[in-house]
């Protein structure tokens, strides 16, 4: 019944042959840290991690509903609700709106039988009648039972246009909470302390580059830093300036994913298409 939601793999590498000679070849094995409330970096979001810790811990508010811009920490929250709480064995299941459809969405009979509920996006279905009354009886389910319910949206639950009024109102009945994005220290520190975790550093200098030269919303940058992650290794280079200068310029739209392969820049490409003419 549980709907887990997997950490990121960590690597492994193997040799193998690819044009140029013989590369590091990154493989997901093991666990990679992912997002936890440990690692979340508060800034103005001291009081959302504290209700949030609460609320795993069944004390507070039984209905949470957090709120902000994309990169603010709220799927953050979620993951590391869900994981909290399904390691001290609570059942908890995790949903993403942006699934497909509604069916994927858990029947009232599940929810019933769970202690905790992560829902993601809920705002990116509204007007989705559809999807509204299968979220409207699955929060109906959740407070006949007791379940706890931790909700997420880009838009405050009064304001995000749910064609279902009663959806809306229901949502803010509970905790109502605004994320705020990070300033640049406390993205310096959140991509510092991602990186450490992975086993690598990165100077001040080298955040301040990025900072400078890449989007600055948290999912993209923790996006950017596991491809440095999976690059440095492939190259085997340290994280230098002239490193990431060569890396940016590959981006976006000349990386190339395969589930064996790993990541390559255009960077070898071009090379093997240098040692073929």
């Amino acid at each position: 019944m549980d709907n887990a939601i997997l950490p990121l793999p960590m690597k492994a590498t193997v040799p193998t042959i690819m044009p140029g000679g013989l590369k590091q070849i990154p493989l997901p094995f093991g666990e990679r840290t992912g997002p936890s409330l440990t690692n979340f970096i508060v800034g103005p979001n001291q009081e959302a991690k504290k209700v949030v810790s609460d609320l795993v811990a069944s004390k507070g508010e039984r209905v949470i509903y957090l709120w902000g811009e994309k990169g603010a920490g709220k799927s953050h929250l979620l993951r590391a609700a869900h994981d909290d709480a399904a390691r001290q064995g609570q059942r908890v299941v995790s949903l993403s709106c942006r699934a497909p459809n509604p069916a994927s969405a858990n029947t009232p009979g599940q929810v019933r039988e769970t202690d905790l509920v992560c829902i993601d996006d809920i705002d990116s279905q509204a007007g989705n009648r559809d999807w509204e009354e299968a979220l409207f009886s699955l929060y109906n389910a959740a407070e006949a039972s007791g379940t706890r319910l931790l909700v997420a949206g880009q838009q405050n639950p009064m304001g995000a246009d749910f064609s279902l009024a009663d959806l809306g109102s229901r949502l803010a009945a509970g905790l109502v909470l605004r994320l705020r994005t990070l300033d640049d220290d406390g993205r310096r520190m959140a991509l510092e302390c991602r990186a450490g975790e992975w086993g690598f550093t990165l100077p001040d200098r080298i955040v301040a580059f990025l900072l400078r030269r890449h989007q600055r919303d948290m999912h993209s940058l923790f996006a950017l830093l596991e491809q440095i992650d999976h690059e440095t290794l492939v190259e085997k280079r340290r994280v230098t300036i002239p490193f990431l200068r060569d890396l940016l310029a590959s981006r976006p739209g000349n990386i190339t994913q395969h589930p064996h392969r790993g990541i390559h820049s255009a960077r070898n490409r071009e090379k093997y298409r240098e040692k073929q003419e």
